[in-house]
């Protein structure tokens, strides 16, 4: 019985060791890894729109020259959500705002998982390549909005010039010009 005491001693303080050596943290090798890349580009008028979109410029160039490090993942996620500032006008609308909103998510996520103390590779991977794809939705909604939504507004006033112009006084009323 005398014993108890200096084995119960003993035992706990082994146990604690053991737990300290157990707990191992591994870093993943972002160079050793393939990461997913943009495939949709500004076109058009929507390349010069954005051009004085300066968060826009840096997002996208933070995106592309991405090194997979925590800090690189923080920067990137600052610019993200620094995409909702100073939206020009042409472009501020629900749906680039929300997809704005989508690309804050998922570098949040990416920025998140990346600082993990245990990191699977494939996983972070899946999420990078999440944050592309919600890039790349973003670029294609800024396309369709200037150039698309321009060229319809386009051919809207066009329209409406020839209407106007027919509604002159000294020319034919557009009555006149209907058959029947």
């Amino acid at each position: 019985m005398k014993d108890f005491p200096i084995l119960l001693i003993f035992f706990v303080l082994f146990s604690c060791k053991k737990e300290e050596q157990a707990v191992a943290v591994t870093k993943t090798d972002p160079s050793a890894l393939t990461f997913a890349q943009s495939k949709m580009q500004l076109i058009g008028k929507a390349q010069q729109e954005v051009i004085a979109w300066s968060n826009y410029e840096r997002f996208k160039n933070l995106l592309e020259n991405l090194d997979h490090t925590p800090v690189a993942a923080q920067n990137l996620y600052d610019a993200a959500q620094d995409l909702s500032k100073d939206i020009p006008e042409e472009l501020n609308s629900q749906e680039v705002v929300s997809r704005i909103k989508l690309v804050i998510t998922r570098a949040g996520i990416y920025n998140s998982y990346i600082n993990y103390s245990n990191v699977d590779d494939n996983i972070l991977v899946k999420k990078h390549a999440d944050l592309i794809e919600s890039w790349d939705m973003l670029t294609i909604i800024i396309n369709e909005k200037i150039n698309i939504y321009d060229k319809i507004k386009q051919e809207t006033l066009e329209d409406l010039k020839i209407i106007n112009q027919a509604k002159q006084p000294g020319t034919d009323s557009l009555d006149n010009n209907l058959p029947g």
